[in-house]
């Protein structure tokens, strides 16, 4: 059934479509001369996230020792207490895929964002709308329900980290990057497929009809799922 509905209605949506939105993003920003830094880097179990040929050297950071088995990386670096262990303006483009709802210090985040980006640089990102149903959901649950729900969609416990969502709609996004420095801020909300709704048809068909809803009309942009970010210092 979940096979059909896919054909059906989302034919045109591959496996981590936003994953792969967001690797667009980036690479408007490549360049053989480029070096590029990815905040949450983890083991590098996302093939799409390998930049070595679009960018001249790419290096990577995580809170886990687990980046250090990140096979994409150049060079790899583990945050200790906040703190990116890099030169002030190293790099051109900075990026980071559903890490700034874990983040529980945000403005130390952005700080530190900003202090490793060169004059111009640019900072992409992608994270959830806390607005969304699945947020929502989220932010009520206890973690162990948070693994089960990933185990369920092939991910493993390894990969599932708490969240906070201090900073996860587009107002608190542009406010928070604007006092920290950073300008031509944009953040665009999508709703593609409901990857969560997949692990049951029934469900997936409710998705289905929250996604049609809110993308009917940009007044509901502000409920949809993912949000992209563009931001330069």
């Amino acid at each position: 059934m979940r096979s059909f509905i896919d054909r059906w209605l989302y034919r045109e949506y591959a496996d981590c479509w936003d994953e792969l939105m967001l690797r667009s993003r980036i690479l408007d920003h490549a360049g053989s001369t480029k070096i590029l830094l990815d905040v949450g880097a983890g083991r590098g179990c996302k093939k799409h996230f390998d930049f070595r040929k679009e960018f001249s050297w790419v290096a990577g950071c995580d809170v886990s020792s687990d980046v250090h088995e990140n096979p994409y990386l150049s060079y790899a670096l583990v945050i200790k207490d906040g703190r990116m262990l890099f030169a002030d303006r190293q790099f051109d483009v900075v990026f980071s895929s559903s890490v700034i709802e874990h983040v529980d210090d945000i403005d130390k985040h952005f700080e530190e964002i900003k202090r490793v980006l060169k004059p111009g640089g640019v900072f992409v990102a992608k994270t959830p709308n806390k607005r969304h149903y699945v947020a929502l959901i989220a932010s009520c649950t206890p973690d162990w329900f948070h693994e089960m729900v990933n185990r369920w969609r092939g991910r493993a416990t390894r990969d599932t980290f708490p969240t906070h969502y201090r900073c996860n709609t587009p107002h608190m996004i542009e406010q928070s990057l604007e006092r920290h420095g950073f300008s031509q801020i944009t953040v665009e909300t999508i709703e593609g497929r409901p990857e969560y709704c997949r692990i049951f048809s029934p469900l997936y068909l409710l998705g289905a009809c929250y996604e049609r809803l809110v993308n009917c009309c940009q007044l509901f942009a502000p409920f949809r799922a993912v949000m992209l970010v563009t931001a330069q210092v």
